[in-house]
């Protein structure tokens, strides 16, 4: 047994993997819109690139919404303490 296998198997709590940014997801979803545009991918191979390039799209279109949320909820918030001032 290696001693990083041996530190594994003695290790009560096992960190995380590390994780990935949504700017990273946008750029892993611009690298297949290249690679599909320069014909990179065989015909056996489009499905399962479609099934990861929706999963991406879909995750981006879900930080957008947050973003947009998030936005549109620290306007609200803003408004109600300046309303509060005046009065």
């Amino acid at each position: 047994m290696s001693t990083e296998q041996e530190v594994k198997s003695n290790s009560l709590f096992t960190p995380p993997p590390e994780t990935v940014s949504i700017q990273e997801v946008a750029f892993m979803f611009q690298i297949i819109q290249a690679c599909a545009q320069r014909g990179a991918f065989k015909p056996e191979e489009f499905k399962d690139i479609g099934v990861l390039n929706d999963k991406l799209k879909s995750l981006l279109d879900y930080a957008k919404k947050l973003e947009e949320d998030a936005k549109k909820k620290d306007g609200e918030g803003g408004g109600e303490a300046a309303d509060k001032k005046t009065e």
